[in-house]
């Protein structure tokens, strides 16, 4: 199975388990390998916690590359939240019914819409692990809500 890097953000995000740490170029995309030049390793890493590694220049060129080819980037360098919340939406439609998706989507997106870094790679690297942590929280408190 292929995924590029927005997808794999997402599902790892969507994940109660972090299913890797390294992620194999075999296992991304043609847009992300193409983004992927200047990392001289075989994959992408993730930290133990399962979020992508935050202050390397080279990772985030790569996911400001792959979020830009595949449009969850405005000319501007701005993360479209609208795109990124439906992309959000589209990974867990395997996972929940339609109005809950939509509510975690857009209660994640909400809570990480002020996130900002140095660069707009980094903004996108910590938008991705934002919305890794928040998604997994949403969806706990609406469990624990219906349990009640």
């Amino acid at each position: 199975m292929k995924l590029t890097l927005a997808v794999l953000c997402v599902f790892i995000a969507s994940s109660s388990k972090v299913i890797a740490r390294s992620v194999p170029k075999t296992y991304l995309e043609p847009l992300d390998l193409h983004c992927l030049p200047k990392i001289d390793k075989s994959g992408l890493d993730y930290n133990e916690k399962g979020y992508i590694a935050e202050g390397n220049d080279d990772v985030n060129e790569m996911v400001r590359c792959s979020w830009s080819k595949i449009g969850l980037l405005r000319e501007n360098g701005e993360i479209d939240l609208y795109k990124l919340q439906r992309t959000l939406e589209n990974h867990l439609v395997d996972m929940y019914d339609n109005y809950v998706r939509t509510y975690l989507a857009a209660k994640t997106i909400s809570d990480c819409e002020n996130v900002k870094g140095d660069s707009v790679g980094d903004t996108c690297v910590k938008m991705s692990n934002c919305i890794h942590t928040r998604v997994e929280v949403n969806a706990q408190r609406l469990k624990e809500e219906k349990e009640d």
